[in-house]
């Protein structure tokens, strides 16, 4: 599969990547086709400084997108 990039302007986390992952929705789908597992990879290297962190509402977002065509393990690891 080819490297994808979608872009979104938002004001919240949330919709933002959301709606960014609406725009590859197709690529996710077929990526997810046959898997045993999905690993989430976001960057929570700090609590205190939001700005060096995956926020919160955007794991939210990619694993809402994730569950509509995937219902095997999910893994969030750091």
């Amino acid at each position: 599969m080819n490297p994808v990039v979608s872009v979104s302007e938002s004001s919240s986390h949330y919709e933002g990547v959301l709606d960014s992952l609406r725009l590859i929705e197709r690529q996710i789908k077929e990526g997810l086709e046959g898997k045993s597992r999905v690993l989430i990879k976001p960057n929570f290297v700090s609590t205190r400084r939001q700005l060096s962190a995956t926020h919160v509402d955007a794991v939210r977002a990619v694993l809402d997108v994730i569950r509509r065509y995937y219902s095997g393990k999910i893994v969030v690891g750091e």
